[in-house]
């Protein structure tokens, strides 16, 4: 950083607010770099849920992911990852029917998780992928479908694993250095490997 582009007497705290800044980029490419992992190791099958025709339930698609996982794996998948655009797909397949399910679909994550035993969550974060464009850190239109145990270990059964080597005794471990009068070089260390650990039953809808 040059000191030129900070204002020091009204953001005392700039050093850390760009120690933040790239600590959560770091933390963003992890992601992005599981989820490339996770979807290619995943075998995919399409399904259309946005087209005018009303004999679709979107959600017992999802439903047989999760019990083909298992007999894949030996046990059900508990996490399930809707891209941005298949959530509006999903929304979109009910609303344009007039059935039972039409009207009685769970309408947020949260309670579509809780039908489905798994922990449903919809992406809907963007990085920077060129100088002037963004794009969606997942792919819009899949449905991902793997099981993550909240705490991982190195012999559970979770599809994939971050493995992380402590720096100093911490994950991320902070470097500052001045350069002369005017500049400021502030570095981070991390040291991070993402496995798919098994295949096992891994499963993504790539939907339309």
């Amino acid at each position: 950083m040059d000191r030129d582009n900070v204002d020091e007497e009204s953001m005392p705290d700039w050093e850390q607010r760009i120690t933040a800044r790239l600590i959560n980029r770091l933390r963003r490419n992890d992601i992005r770099r599981a989820y490339v992992l996770l979807s290619a190791a995943s075998t995919n099958a399409a399904k259309t849920w946005s087209d005018g025709a009303t004999d679709k339930d979107p959600d017992t698609d999802v439903d047989e992911t999760v019990d083909l996982f298992g007999d894949g794996a030996g046990m059900e998948a508990n996490r399930v990852l809707y891209g941005r655009t298949a959530w509006r797909y999903r929304r979109k397949g009910y609303g344009i029917q007039a059935t039972s399910a039409g009207f009685n679909h769970p309408g947020t994550p949260e309670a579509l998780g809780a039908e489905l035993g798994v922990m449903v969550r919809v992406s809907r974060e963007r990085y920077q992928s060129a100088a002037a464009t963004k794009a969606k850190i997942t792919t819009a239109v899949e449905v991902n479908t793997f099981r993550a145990e909240p705490t991982a270990l190195p012999d559970d059964p979770s599809s994939i694993k971050r493995f992380v080597t402590n720096a100093g005794g911490v994950a991320m471990r902070v470097f500052r250095e001045e350069i002369g009068l005017k500049f400021i070089d502030i570095t981070v260390e991390h040291y991070s490997n993402i496995i798919i650990t098994s295949t096992l039953g891994l499963r993504k809808l790539t939907v339309s």
